[in-house]
């Protein structure tokens, strides 16, 4: 089970490498057609300029994680987000938080009108842990080091079951028979697991009916296609469900509705300083706005605190009362230090008392800098890659900008050699930096896998998704 130097490769990985190189080009290509064909008809897609949709960009062949490995890793996740729903609670009275969670005057003044004060009140959240990971290592989990979390505009819940399917659909069934490959196994579906948080809350809110709204803001052009696929899944299955822009709702006889129906629980896919830009960011959003209220949304307002900046609360022992000594240990190991940027002193790797921006430009080669709060990859600056002199540009630049970028240490890509696109249509092997962002649920654990030739690994700029199955 142990990995062939460089790659992360276990012996079934290979296998099924060799298999797949095996064929002729021509089967190559047909595969290759048939997997475009079923990401257009599956949602696998994403929105282009210009409304162009097209087919992700999919590995055809899995990625391989021990069953063993997987519950590990669920419930390290569960760890993790058990911690972040207490840093909620404590967050309006902590100025410690405040300063390493730094919100907008008007995500304050949204959030100080509609939360729900007090320990016992629910605050359901969809996170996506994301992770370097080396899948085929001894003992794997214990080496994940997780480097981001996600827990508004969750991307992957409904592209990682998918992505799986459609391998086993196209690849497994061209090379090993309907069959398939008996060993493998598919990890839990993320869909049902977003579909049971939804399901749960309405019933503990005592809502009798289940009309589901799912939020997307209507003026967005481009970007992952989820949310339409999402609603397609839920009506699949006989549920009411509606995409609709935030803007849509309205509050009647104390309800909010959307096209006359009353709405139960909304799932949200945007942050609420994503809505700040609109000319109906106050009068116009007074149904969602409602919603918050009643505490029908998922994720719940405590989900716009998935900054980057997070991850100090688990490095620093600034934080450490927040949660016992043996979890904090624990979960520590798996948590890259990572600290927002402002002029200040603060704890080195090492646990030294340093200058944090001083530390910053001489520890270039082992750093990298992140925007504390984009995503897919945007101006992600990693040390080792980067001169010296557009290194110290950066850094001045979110020295300027206090609370708006992070300084995180360097984490090793984990590699796979992987089957990627090529010329003809058909595919060549390469070596691919890969993540995994993990979806923990009660019983189980949803991965999403990316692949990438680059270091930063993102689909949006030329990264493929990575279906990771079970063995």
């Amino acid at each position: 089970m142990s990995p062939t130097p460089p790659y992360d490769q276990l012996p079934v990985e290979r296998s099924m490498l060799r298999d797949f190189l095996s064929l002729p080009p021509a089967a190559r290509r047909e595969i290759r057609e048939k997997i475009r064909a079923l990401s257009l008809s599956r949602g696998l897609t994403y929105q282009k300029e210009a409304g162009v949709t097209e087919a992700m960009n999919l590995v055809p062949l899995p990625a391989v994680m021990p069953a063993s490995e997987a519950r590990h890793i669920a419930r390290l996740c569960r760890e993790m987000i058990a911690v972040v729903k207490g840093i909620w609670t404590l967050y309006p009275s902590s100025p410690a938080l405040k300063r390493v969670l730094p919100l907008a005057p008007r995500e304050e003044e949204w959030i100080s009108e509609c939360r729900h004060h007090g320990r016992s009140v629910r605050q359901p959240i969809i996170y996506r842990m994301d992770a370097d990971m080396p899948l085929a290592a001894p003992g794997a989990a214990g080496k994940a080091r997780f480097f981001e979390s996600n827990s508004v505009a969750v991307g992957g819940m409904l592209y990682g079951p998918v992505a799986e399917s459609i391998v086993s659909d196209v690849t497994l069934r061209a090379l090993y028979g309907r069959r398939g490959l008996p060993s493998l196994g598919r990890h839990f579906d993320t869909r049902l697991f977003v579909l049971g948080e939804l399901v749960g809350h309405a019933r503990a809110l005592g809502r009798r009916g289940l009309t589901i709204a799912v939020l997307e803001d209507t003026r967005w052009e481009t970007g992952i296609t989820e949310m339409p696929s999402l609603v397609k899944f839920f009506r699949r299955i006989g549920l009411r469900a509606y995409l609709a822009d935030p803007g849509e709702l309205a509050v009647r006889r104390g309800e909010v509705c959307c096209r006359g129906r009353v709405i139960d629980v909304a799932y949200r896919n945007f942050e609420i300083r994503d809505l700040f830009d609109r000319g109906d960011a106050d009068g116009g959003l007074l149904g969602l706005k409602e919603l918050f209220k009643k505490n029908q949304v998922v994720s719940s307002l405590a989900g716009d605190l998935d900054h980057k900046s997070l991850l100090e609360v688990f490095t620093s022992e600034e934080f450490g009362p927040l949660f016992s000594r043996g979890r904090r240990e624990r979960l520590a190991r798996h948590i890259p230090w990572t600290r927002l940027i402002y002029g200040r002193h603060t704890a080195d790797p090492e646990g030294r008392r340093v200058d944090l921006p001083r530390f910053a430009r001489a520890r270039r080669e082992r750093l990298v800098l992140k925007p504390n709060r984009l995503c897919g990859g945007e101006g992600v600056a990693l040390g080792p890659e980067t001169t010296q002199r557009d290194w110290e540009r950066i850094l001045d630049r979110a020295m300027r900008e206090p609370g708006e970028w992070v300084v995180q240490e360097w984490v090793d890509n984990t590699v796979k050699l992987l089957p990627s696109r090529w010329g003809g249509g058909a595919y060549r092997a390469l070596p691919q930096y890969t993540t995994y962002g993990f979806i923990a649920a009660p019983h189980g654990v949803g991965v999403v896998g990316r692949a990438c030739v680059d270091r930063v690994v993102n689909i949006a700029s030329g990264g493929a998704l990575l279906p990771v199955f079970a063995c």
